[in-house]
């Protein structure tokens, strides 16, 4: 939770948790993956548009920890760009802790450009260009 949040998350406010569980599908798209049997939720995937420009995206990927390295987030983070390229998004973009060993090199496969925040050492902002569909 800490590094998806870069923060202590305790409890989840109501309003927090309806944008979390019931993603509208245009400004916020949402993927999930379920384990096998009772595991429930393994891994998420999602995408905000952003409100000062509306061609952008933020977007964040979560797996359990016993799920990753499985390609489980390889597979929804293709699956979300294709669906933001879909929407008419141009580009995507997310914020990570520089310690995120497993989120960078997720989108670093995705040929995703990764540079420190000027005044955050240990945050990294990171963008995608998409392509039109």
């Amino acid at each position: 939770i800490y590094l998806r949040f870069m923060s202590p998350l305790k409890q989840l406010t109501t309003s927090f948790e309806e944008r979390l569980f019931y993603p509208d599908g245009q400004h916020h798209f949402a993927l999930v993956a379920e384990g096998f049997g009772d595991e429930g939720v393994i891994a998420e995937a999602r995408y905000v548009v952003d409100k000062e420009n509306p061609a952008l995206c933020e977007f964040a990927v979560s797996v359990g920890d016993a799920w990753q390295r499985k390609g489980i987030g390889t597979t929804l983070l293709h699956t979300l760009c294709r669906e933001a390229s879909k929407a008419g998004l141009s580009g995507m973009y997310a914020e990570t802790l520089a310690f995120n060993e497993g989120a960078l090199a997720l989108v670093r496969r995705f040929d995703c450009l990764v540079a420190a925040i000027a005044g955050h050492c240990l945050t990294y902002r990171v963008s995608k260009p998409l392509r039109p569909e």
